[in-house]
């Protein structure tokens, strides 16, 4: 859940240097607007699945009381 919480947080911070130039190519090629959006996609795929796991956990610790 952290990791892509920690992704979406640097996707927005990315996000202004994108807005300034959107097909300015990184060093792997690809333009700066996909880099973002697939920063953004993976942590959200990343922080749901953290949050689903982490309630499912809390689940079954009270379950065991």
């Amino acid at each position: 859940m952290w990791a892509g919480l920690g992704l979406i947080t640097f996707a927005l911070v990315y996000l202004p240097f994108v807005l300034r130039d959107p097909w300015d190519s990184t060093r792997l090629g690809l333009p700066a607007w996909l880099l973002t959006a697939l920063l953004m996609i993976v942590g959200a795929c990343c922080a749901t699945y953290g949050a689903i796991w982490f309630r499912k956990d809390r689940r079954a610790g009270s379950r065991r009381d």
